[in-house]
């Protein structure tokens, strides 16, 4: 015998089933709000950096490709090899050559300088991600590599096995322009990062981070490739000599 419904039954049906839905919408936001909360950008801090110092070896240049990311760019790339130094929480440095001439680019907290035998150049940068180098330069996350940003978490996702996860870094002073960075949530150190132009959806460059390497309980990128907006490889660069937390004198980041 089949049971019959009257309208007003199948009212009350409807509503149960809207309150249903309602509660699994509901269920789902909240995994997903727990999913985020379990990632935030602070989880995937390098462990245990304190200072670090490695030298960068340009192994392939295409300077066609890079002078389409732009031509100060390309110059830039132009460095053979350089010493990185870089010290928790805002203070980088670099020493190269170039020709014969040497040169010293020093940030410390706002301010930077270029020095060479004949030159100083100072600059007021401020918290402007755009003039600033740091920690994301050579793959690692840190609460210093953050200043002026506004981070945002996208998701995560599984990638040769392992956990990635997303994060778009907008410039605190201008959200027009910001980063998306991709993170290896085990060994905390970024695999990929995009920076985007003040053209709202169009990135200029691609940097892809590999080969990580164990040093201490530090998982370091040794091979950094850019792409430009076109995709085209641009350049290769090779990270050696990496030393985690050797001490680095605060004089070395001395303007």
């Amino acid at each position: 015998m089949k049971l019959k419904l009257s309208g007003r039954s199948r009212r009350g049906r409807g509503g149960l089933w809207m309150g249903a839905g309602i509660l699994v919408v509901a269920l789902l936001a909240t995994a997903a709000e727990t999913t985020a909360n379990n990632h935030p950008i602070q989880s995937m801090f390098a462990p245990g950096l304190k200072d670090l110092s490695l030298t960068t070896v340009r192994k392939e240049i295409h300077i066609e490709e890079l002078n389409k990311i732009s031509r100060d760019y390309a110059n830039a790339y132009r460095i053979g090899r350089s010493k990185v130094m870089l010290k928790e929480p805002d203070k980088f440095r670099m020493d190269a050559r170039v020709g014969f001439v040497k040169f010293e680019y020093v940030m410390n907290g706002p301010r930077k300088v270029i020095r060479t035998p004949l030159t100083k150049q100072f600059d007021d940068i401020g918290t402007d991600p755009g003039k600033r180098l740091g920690p994301l330069e050579v793959g690692l996350v840190t609460p210093g590599a953050l200043i002026g940003y506004d981070v945002e978490h996208v998701g995560c996702s599984t990638e040769e096995g392992r956990r990635v996860c997303e994060y778009k870094l907008y410039y605190a002073h201008n959200h027009e322009r910001y980063e998306l960075v991709w993170i290896d949530a085990e060994r905390k150190c970024v695999k990929k990062r995009r920076l985007y132009t003040l053209m709202y959806g169009k990135y200029k460059m691609e940097l892809t981070y590999s080969a990580p390497k164990q040093v201490g309980n530090l998982w370091i990128p040794t091979v950094i490739e850019v792409r430009n907006a076109e995709g085209k490889l641009a350049g290769i660069t090779h990270q050696q000599e990496i030393k985690l937390n050797p001490g680095l004198d605060d004089s070395l980041f001395k303007l």
